[in-house]
């Protein structure tokens, strides 16, 4: 496509979503804009579309795609943007609106195509604007913002900003409208959006800011209370709220700030980009957070921080994909001193429950005998938080548990006991009384 205000640009290709590696290329803005002109036909119709499952949609939708910017190594993640040369904006809410005022007000080169869900009625585009120079993935979470806002930010999906999102190549239903259309204008000059802020490395002067806080207001209300979760996430929750987290096992990794729900990144060069929601959710604004766009309960946070998907763990090893991430979580919780001490206070409640005369059994032995139960903290759990089935477990439970002290075994008699130790005392000459079982029995029993 000839234009008249062409450079070289230099962004990443994948084949598709689930691309492991991908391919840094430069590519001419005007090759970049053939590519977006040419649509890829799929078979189904739009009402086929419509009717599929996210994940059949997914499927269909990835013909490859494209990240606006140069990758390190050519992995996909928000640590490995090195930065952005493109602005690419998803338009989830658009109208004609949008194309009158790109028409009338945007000064600056653009392209703009239709995704796969796009309808007349239903409008999905997608905006694309190069920049005169290459961009950190901070400075670009703050210019993207702008330009949504003086294009009224309503109409942009609040979690296209992420400076790692993919964008697919246009793709269309065998009978969908597809649109495309460009401005052949001078590239956009991210200082002068810059130099619209007071101070853009804050982020509470973001534009999307308080949109996005309303949204994620209205999620956090619709999610599960991760105090009520279940299994070993549930009680890691439980153990650390977001504040602890944030104070003490990511300490090295956010700063508190004057406001107390806010947190900055400190791997970021922006401020105050991490939102606290009722210490039980962050979300993080901040481009190269590993927890960035993501709404993370505690568990999550963690997660996100010390086994990002495809990054290095603490211990020095290799992370593998989301669910090998998971399991190292997981694995990680149930080591974890506080949650390890939740679940033991939690298995003690259950118990209680489903055996009411619990209390009254453990007043009776506390009056006797000091109880210390820090030895359920040693139990070995598996990833779920549940105790194993091991022999060590069953020795350990055997040998502290104080309402297991009566419980004796004859190993003459081979009978079980469960109540007063059996002493035998001598008839009134002194004599000992024999036992049908030999000249004395024995029990066997916790000491």
């Amino acid at each position: 496509m000839q234009v008249t205000h062409d450079k070289k640009l230099l962004i990443a290709i994948g084949r598709s979503r689930k691309a492991a590696q991908w391919q840094n290329k430069e590519m001419l803005w005007s090759e970049f804009l053939d590519k977006l002109a040419n649509t890829t036909r799929t078979r189904e119709t739009v009402n086929d579309y419509a009717a599929m499952t996210k994940a059949e949609r997914d499927n269909i939708k990835d013909v490859g795609g494209f990240v606006g910017g140069y990758l390190k190594n050519g992995r996909r993640s928000s640590a490995s943007v090195v930065n952005r040369c493109l602005i690419c904006l998803d338009a989830d809410n658009a109208d004609t609106g949008l194309l009158d005022d790109l028409d009338m007000t945007f000064i600056n080169a653009y392209a703009l195509y239709s995704t796969h869900s796009h309808t007349p009625e239903k409008m999905r585009l997608r905006l694309i604007v190069p920049l005169s120079r290459t961009v950190t993935p901070d400075e670009y979470a703050a210019i993207s913002r702008r330009i949504a806002d003086d294009l009224r930010l309503s109409r942009f999906d609040p979690t296209t900003f992420e400076p790692a999102r993919l964008m697919y190549w246009p793709s269309t239903p065998e009978d969908g409208e597809f649109v495309f259309r460009y401005a052949d204008q001078p590239f956009l000059d991210p200082d002068d959006v810059l130099a619209t802020y007071a101070d853009w490395q804050d982020a509470s002067l973001w534009p999307t800011t308080q949109p996005v806080e309303a949204k994620m207001r209205r999620t956090v209300s619709k999610q599960e209370d991760p105090l009520i979760k279940r299994g070993i996430i549930g009680a890691f929750c439980r153990a650390h709220s977001i504040t602890d987290v944030l104070e003490n096992i990511l300490a090295d990794r956010y700063n508190p700030t004057a406001q107390a729900d806010r947190y900055t990144f400190a791997g970021g060069s922006t401020t105050g980009g991490l939102v606290v929601y009722d210490d039980k959710y962050a979300f993080s604004h901040h481009a190269t957070d590993p927890a960035s766009g993501k709404l993370c309960n505690a568990f999550d946070l963690v997660r996100w921080h010390l086994f990002t998907p495809g990054g290095t763990a603490p211990d020095g090893s290799r992370v593998g994909d989301d669910a090998s991430s998971m399991k190292r979580m997981q694995e990680y919780a149930a080591q974890d001193e506080a949650t390890r001490c939740t679940l033991a206070e939690e298995r003690r409640a259950q118990a209680v429950q489903e055996f009411g005369d619990l209390d009254a059994l453990e007043a009776q032995i506390a009056a006797t005998e000091p109880q210390n139960n820090s030895w359920q903290e040693q139990l070995e759990l598996d990833k779920q938080g549940k105790v194993k089935d091991t022999l060590g477990n069953l020795t350990l439970i055997l040998r502290n548990d104080l309402r297991l002290k009566d419980i004796a075994y004859n190993i003459f008699g081979m009978l079980m006991r469960i109540g007063g130790w059996e002493k035998y005392k001598g008839n009134s000459a002194g004599v000992q009384r024999r036992s049908p079982y030999g000249p004395q029995r024995c029990f066997v029993r916790r000491e």
